[in-house]
């Protein structure tokens, strides 16, 4: 059925429908996350050089040499130098690469620096000062050669001084880049030729050598693949970075791009020795391309030398320190069908420019598909046809601030010859602005079909559609209203004219005039829904001794103590020595406490023995008394007097490890064993023997659901030895894993983490967003093995290219 939409009336008609007075508004945008970008330029750099650099152009080589040659995601640096004491903190090389690595997307980097003592040394995670380096780490920075190898792992690096480079073992270490400052030296790992193929990729027109690499990947006789080019402008650097990235092989891949030389036995010997994973030959130097950041007035700097047209535009939207004059590209100076393109004398700025160059004005508010072109600065100009020398006047959607634009005539008017051009620039927009609010919203048609109710709320709608401020409206007071019915019917027709006057708030149509009207912003219910919660299903062991963080204790912790407490309330006790030495959020108990107050289906309250806690939180159910006297389920305590008295008959003994040979054992047992602390369990009388079920779902039924106990031991035999001990411990939940008894756990993760596991595929996989709406969390996803088996009727495809459509960017971002 054909639809039409009238404007000016706001109505749409199609067949025997009519929908008049529609208002819609824009929806609501969370505010922009992300950063100013990071400006960078691409260019070569060689690996030896002793003329003075910039510092800063020193650390960027420095940078990009380790991260291309870095296979891991961890990345440790280690400072044993003896200026250590002397520099303050931000003069250090090593805390300078730290500083400059630490927000890189995929590396997660440690410092450790070596000093007595540091005034002023920043409080950021990761950075530790130490008296004495001890730890191995893949960077050393260190003034003299003792300690190079045996404080660095296998894959490493070692930053030293040009002076003392002979004193270093050359069978252990070999120079790969050296500045006028600094040597750096990577460690040498055993390299055989006959495990080493060489490929050409020179043959752009078959690409015959695409299936010689891809097998070379997947064989495990090669070691290392140099794959060669002697080619200009053969995309050799690109290939590297992508095929570096493949799970399977991926290691594997080198890259050398030498124009126009051959690849001599000398040159395989010192790139063999070497190893590094991008190596370039140009203009007889060794070097390789690097990522360097500029910043804005180098940026201006090169944006400003146009060879003919540019446009005005910010590089940081919102920040008008990066306005700057920009290169058009060639299609900005050519005019399509019906366009003319003009010179632009002057271009006035007005109100929205100001709004969206500060960044008050989201782009997308902006109409049509403003909001994705690269600018959205210029409404109007005024300037001149160069075919005709012509003086014009006119509108463009964008890209107006310019030195030349291309103009739609029906939007460009000629200039009267009393006007000067700086008069004939203001005038278009503010034109159109009052021609637009007197003529197409100040005046509508409204239908009259014999029916009084639909007519008048058809008024109401043309003065709330006549306010300048769009979003959804109700009226919901008029100070008056007058109907003349005689002359009314007297002009009644197939539509009778609606003049809407701001300045007085009056509509009049006929014989009604309605004033003084009043409309209300309809009220939104604001998302309930949070971020959710990201975890990991985990086995975990019952018992180590190795240090582990914090958090992880913490986890292990909360998840065997709710796993083995069958009570909906959850009471916490400590009366621990330490209680008035710590602050609050340091102490286990109070950290407990926090990570299940919020718990769906558990009540818990906390209660610390302490003769007073300065700036104690002020929360539901945590309470500090001088003694502690009320019985409690779990029980922190530094010695065992009172562990009886004051714990319930199901509860729990949360104790350091020297105490724990003074606990009775006939009272209490054993249950989880951390670096920092032993979980004891109050032993309960058993004499059934439980068997291994649905657990979790179980446990949850309010008959018999408290006695269900499960035990997963793949290939082992229950022996009465074992039975014996599970009897004993009686835990809800036990899991032998590789001769080691633990459960499974629940242990939340970042988006760092849980990018890099998803992203590690082995073979089918699909991208989504972690949190539905946060661009932040998009990744890929690994599919499960459904989804690559095809069911009745359904055929499995391999993708190639996957268009990202407008439904995709509106689900993406919420």
């Amino acid at each position: 059925i054909p639809a039409v939409f009238d404007h000016a009336t706001n109505t749409c008609l199609s067949g025997g429908v009519e929908i008049r007075g529609c208002q819609a508004s824009i929806a609501p945008r969370r505010p922009p996350s992300h950063a100013a970008p990071t400006l960078e330029f691409y260019r070569f750099v060689p690996f030896v050089t002793t003329e003075r650099t910039k510092v800063n152009e020193d650390l960027c080589f420095l940078a990009n040499l380790i991260l291309q040659n870095h296979s891991d995601s961890e990345l440790s640096i280690g400072d044993t130098t003896m200026s250590s004491d002397l520099l303050p903190m931000d003069k250090k090389l090593s805390y300078q690469l730290f500083d400059s690595l630490r927000n890189h997307p995929n590396t997660s980097v440690s410092c450790i620096i070596q000093s007595a003592g540091i005034e002023g040394a920043p409080d950021v995670q990761d950075l530790n000062v130490v008296p004495a380096l001890t730890e191995k780490v893949h960077i050393l920075f260190a003034d003299g050669y003792e300690g190079g190898s045996t404080l660095t792992k296998d894959q490493s690096f070692l930053v030293i001084p040009n002076e003392i480079t002979t004193k270093v073992e050359s069978n252990a270490w070999i120079s790969i880049g050296q500045r006028k400052s600094f040597n750096v030296l990577k460690r040498r790992e055993a390299s055989d030729e006959d495990a080493c193929k060489w490929i050409s990729v020179d043959d752009v027109d078959a690409f015959k050598w695409l299936q010689e690499v891809k097998g070379c990947m997947v064989d495990d006789k090669y070691q290392q693949i140099y794959i060669v080019s002697k080619t200009q402008n053969s995309g050799i650097l690109g290939l590297i970075n992508c095929l570096k990235l493949e799970p399977t092989g991926g290691q594997k891949i080198r890259g050398v791009s030498m124009i126009g030389k051959d690849l001599s036995k000398d040159v395989k010997d010192m790139l063999l020795e070497r190893d590094l994973n991008i190596s370039v030959l140009r203009d007889g130097i060794w070097g390789t391309y690097i990522h360097q950041q500029m910043d804005f007035k180098e940026a201006t700097r090169k944006t400003t030398k146009m060879k003919k047209d540019g446009f005005l535009n910010t590089l940081v939207r919102g920040d008008l320190s990066s306005l700057t004059w920009i290169e058009s590209s060639p299609s900005d100076s050519k005019a399509t069908d019906g366009e003319v393109i003009c010179n632009v004398e002057y271009a006035p700025l007005n109100f929205r420019d100001v709004m969206l160059a500060t960044g008050k004005l989201p782009p997308d508010a902006l109409p049509g598909d403003l909001a994705t072109q690269e600018c959205v600065l210029g409404l109007e100009f005024a300037g001149t046809v160069p075919s005709s020398g012509k003086r014009v006047m006119g509108l463009v959607p964008a890209k107006g601030l310019a030195t030349s634009v291309r103009v739609d005539p029906s939007f460009m008017w000629e200039v009267p010859e009393h006007w000067t051009m700086q008069d004939a620039a203001t005038v278009p927009v503010v034109y159109s602005t009052a021609y637009y609010s007197l003529i197409v919203r100040g005046y509508a048609e409204v239908a009259w079909k014999g029916n009084w109710v639909p007519f008048l709320d058809n008024l109401l709608q043309v003065i709330i559609l006549g306010e300048e401020k769009r979003a959804l409206k109700l009226p919901t007071k008029i100070q008056r209203m007058r109907i003349l019915p005689q002359k009314h019917l007297s002009l009644v027709g197939d539509s009778i004219p609606a003049v809407f006057d701001h300045a007085t708030n009056t509509c009049l149509s006929g014989g009604v005039e309605i004033r003084g009207c009043k409309a209300s912003i309809a009220p939104r219910r604001p998302p309930s829904h949070a971020a959710p919660t990201l975890e990991s299903y985990r086995f975990v062991p019952f018992v180590t001794t190795e240090r582990t963080k914090v958090n992880e204790d913490l986890c292990f912790l909360a998840n065997l103590i709710l796993q083995n407490h069958s009570d909906s309330e959850l009471s916490i006790g400590d009366t621990t020595m330490s209680s008035d030495l710590l602050p609050m959020d340091k102490k286990l108990s109070y950290q407990l406490f926090d990570s299940l107050r919020h718990h769906p289906n558990t009540s818990v309250s906390c209660t610390i023995q302490s003769a007073g806690i300065e700036d104690a939180p002020d929360v539901q159910d945590l309470n500090v008394v001088p003694a502690l006297t009320e019985k409690v389920h779990i029980l922190f305590a530094d010695e065992y007097e009172g562990g009886s008295t004051l714990t319930k008959d199901q509860s729990f003994l949360v104790i350091t490890n020297e105490i724990t040979t003074k606990v009775e054992s006939n009272a209490w047992i054993s249950i989880g064993q951390r670096k920092s602390f032993n979980v004891l369990k109050r032993r309960v009388r058993s004499l059934v023997l439980r068997i291994l079920g649905l657990i979790n779902c179980l446990k949850l039924e309010p008959t018999g659901g408290h006695k269900i106990r499960g035990v997963s031991m793949i290939g082992e035999d229950l022996s009465k030895d074992v039975k014996d001990m599970l009897l004993e411990r009686d835990l809800n939940i036990s899991v032998l894993r590789d001769g080691i008894w633990g459960t499974y756990i629940h242990q939340q993760i970042d988006f760092k983490e849980a990018t890099e596991k998803t992203t590690k595929t082995k073979k089918d996989a699909f991208l989504n967003t972690l949190v539905r709406g946060d661009l932040s969390s998009l990744t890929w996803i690994e599919s499960s093995p459904s989804d690559s088996k095809a069911t009745d009727g359904e055929v499995i495809c391999n993708v190639e290219y996957a268009p990202l459509n407008f439904r995709d960017v509106m689900l993406a971002t919420g």
